[in-house]
């Protein structure tokens, strides 16, 4: 037995609350601090500005990644033309934006292609295309070789 049940001189069991009937509860106790800063006009407009501030950071910060995940993207796109991308950057090229905020992909390839044109120096270096005219063909002879080889010089012995 509790001493309030003592007390009272019961000794029936309390009921407990319904988990509604404490969420009610803690909600009372959250208002009560905010009716207090209604009385403090000073409390509630620093909230407001902490707020504001936790907002624009948040806001800055997204902004940053977007903006370098815009450059990674261009930066991966000239990747194909330039020996290194940041030389597309260096020389003038940006990240293009069309009208709806998404990349102007025409736009940076023809910067790309402005680049190139003047420097062509930064450009990736073509892989080497093997040469058909070079080495043997399906008969053994080179294309160009008409006269006797070794292996006819060789055999007739």
């Amino acid at each position: 037995m509790t001493e309030e049940q003592a007390q009272e001189g019961t000794t029936e069991p309390q009921e407990t609350p319904a988990p509604e009937q404490v969420q009610e509860a803690s909600q009372e106790t959250t208002d009560a601090p905010e009716s207090a800063e209604a009385d403090n006009p000073g409390r509630e407009a620093a909230k407001w500005r902490t707020r504001l501030r936790e907002t624009e950071a948040e806001r800055d910060t997204l902004r940053e990644q977007l903006e370098a995940a815009h450059r990674q993207m261009v930066s991966d796109r000239v990747a194909e033309r330039f020996a290194d991308p940041e030389d597309f950057f260096m020389r003038g090229g940006q990240v293009v934006l069309d009208d709806d905020g998404r990349l102007d992909l025409e736009a940076i390839d023809t910067k790309a292609g402005e680049i190139l044109a003047s420097a062509a120096h930064l450009s990736r270096p073509r892989k080497p295309q093997p040469n058909p005219a070079q080495g043997a063909s399906a008969s053994g002879k080179s294309p160009e070789h008409t006269g006797p080889s070794w292996s006819d010089a060789l055999r007739s012995r």
